[in-house]
């Protein structure tokens, strides 16, 4: 651990090479974090190419007393929560779409209202807890 805190101190004076390490050390757990998340390769590359540059950038910030694990782990569930709002905000539900999704449950001979119950209630539950879902 002291070593990667050395690498940070490298990182922070901006030794790319310290950089580089880090970032082969950190990239392939990241990603795979990173997938998990956002369900996508292509995303989660993206979101590890800003997580890890983002980390280069703001490597003077980085407080030994955290692990680096740690930090960069943050950074990067940020960002992927970040991704995961700008998806909903896309995506979200019209009227249209609940009526569509009440008319699909009378055909599957469920009541409606359960699937509605279920609509609302899910839309309770902060963005940021969904990841966990």
């Amino acid at each position: 651990m002291d070593t990667e805190r050395g690498l940070m101190r490298r990182v922070a004076r901006g030794d790319q090479a310290a950089f580089t390490d880090l970032a082969e050390r950190y990239a392939p757990k990241l990603l795979a974090v990173a997938g998990r998340l956002l369900g996508s390769r292509a995303d989660a590359e993206d979101a590890v190419q800003r997580a890890l540059m983002r980390s280069y950038a703001g490597a003077a910030g980085y407080d030994a007393r955290w692990a680096v694990s740690t930090w960069l782990y943050r950074i990067l569930t940020n960002i992927c929560v970040d991704e995961l709002r700008r998806r909903a905000t896309r995506n979200a539900p019209d009227d249209g779409s609940v009526a569509r999704a009440l008319s699909a449950a009378s055909s599957n001979h469920r009541p409606p209202a359960a699937y509605l119950d279920l609509h609302r209630a899910f839309a309770r539950v902060p963005r940021e807890a969904r990841i966990l879902m």
